[in-house]
């Protein structure tokens, strides 16, 4: 199932002793219980890809500037579009147009070349399985900045209810053994609770996922690696005792 990681503590209410975080539960002497709390966590492939990427360029004048920033883009968006991902999945995130100020480090040549500056991103959906490609035909169509990529699952909710079950099966075997060493057996669950942190997903550093700008032709071949994607789960649950 991929790495766990299992963190938990225990404590024993038995015979009239009371215990704060019991809640509801009633703890007498007709009402053995024990209570633990456990942690687990479970790592599954990643299904969906959530891409960011654009085109950003310099120019000499304001127009310039703008009008290869649009036609770079439309290019762009065709060839996406053209491979097969819907429109309805590529969503603008950011869009700009601005006078540059000049670093120290650039030539003349380059100052007097880069007056202007505009960007353009885009936010794809797809299926993890198709980031690659979409990423290719993206940079071969003139992306020039690859800006991030969240790798997650399609159903978040069905994670967090595997990292639920995995978490309380543990707690059930912690008190399984408590039980045991003190010649007792676990009885029915009378009360469980989860504090399910929320969702980790994994992202490509944006700077390790960059590509020179302009990009040269050919386009370099950027390589991706689909992450697992993790989800913790903490239970608190209440046995009673035979």
């Amino acid at each position: 199932m991929g790495t766990r990681r299992c963190v938990i503590a225990a404590f024993l209410v038995m015979f009239g002793i009371s215990a704060a975080n019991a809640q509801q539960i009633q703890v007498n002497r007709d009402n053995r219980t024990i209570a633990v709390t456990a942690t687990d966590s479970v790592e599954v492939d990643a299904e969906v890809a959530i891409i960011q990427l654009g085109y950003h360029n310099y120019g000499r004048t304001h127009e310039a500037t703008y009008n290869e920033n649009i036609s770079a883009a439309d290019k762009i968006v065709d060839a996406l579009v053209g491979a097969g991902v819907p429109k309805a999945d590529i969503q603008t995130q950011t869009l700009t147009l601005a006078a540059v100020d000049p670093e120290k480090e650039w030539t003349s040549t380059q100052k007097e070349e880069r007056q202007f500056e505009a960007s353009q991103s885009w936010r794809i959906r797809l299926a993890a399985s198709n980031a690659q490609t979409v990423v290719d035909i993206a940079v071969r169509a003139g992306a020039n900045n690859i800006e991030s990529i969240d790798w997650r699952v399609s159903d978040p909710k069905a994670l967090e209810a595997k990292a639920d079950a995995s978490a309380l099966a543990k707690g059930r075997t912690l008190a399984e053994n408590m039980a045991t060493r003190l010649g007792a057996k676990i009885g029915e669950l009378v009360y469980a609770s989860n504090q399910t942190p929320a969702n980790r997903f994994i992202t490509v550093n944006a700077e390790s996922a960059s590509l020179a700008s302009p990009a040269p032709p050919p386009p370099p071949n950027l390589k991706l690696f689909p992450q697992k994607v993790s989800q913790q789960a903490i239970v608190y649950a209440v046995f009673a005792l035979q």
